[in-house]
């Protein structure tokens, strides 16, 4: 990997800084997450996102507070829309997954819904989970990963 002058960006190869192996779509920065529909105060922290060309990872921490809350677990405000599936202009193609937890019960993946800028969680069986199934006074380390137009 080749780290060349600002006006080329992040080239890929080991010998050449050409534009055909330039990435010039580079971006890091911070996020605003928030939950759709939680009545409690939940808190937010490391909301960090890097996109590399049309690629995006972002990563928050999220803390629910004590609150009972039975919404579907859903984050809001990814930092980039997700593109609409070539095979179905209304399937969530993307993930998202809980890496760490303090909760037994935490949900087990997330979807990135297409053409959304959010993510909805279910456990292992493919149901929705809630706040309240989550886990009140618990928190997690998410990580996001889908592609943009």
């Amino acid at each position: 990997l080749i780290f060349s002058t600002a006006d080329k960006g992040v080239v890929l190869g080991v010998t050449s800084n050409t534009d055909a192996n330039t990435i010039s779509d580079y971006e890091e920065g911070t996020w605003t997450p928030s939950l759709n529909g939680y009545s409690g105060t939940p808190t937010f922290q490391d909301a960090f996102y890097t996109k590399v060309g049309r690629y995006v990872f972002a990563s928050c921490r999220i803390n629910l507070d004590g609150t009972s809350d039975g919404s579907n677990f859903r984050v809001n405000g990814l930092p980039f829309t997700c593109i609409i599936s070539t095979e179905s202009a209304s399937a969530s193609v993307f993930g998202a997954n809980v890496i760490y937890s303090n909760s037994s019960s935490a949900p087990t993946y997330g979807l990135v819904v297409a053409n959304g800028a959010y993510s909805n969680f279910y456990d292992s069986s493919g149901t929705n989970i809630s706040y309240t199934s989550a886990g009140v006074n618990k928190n997690f380390r998410i990580n996001f990963h889908y592609i943009t137009s």
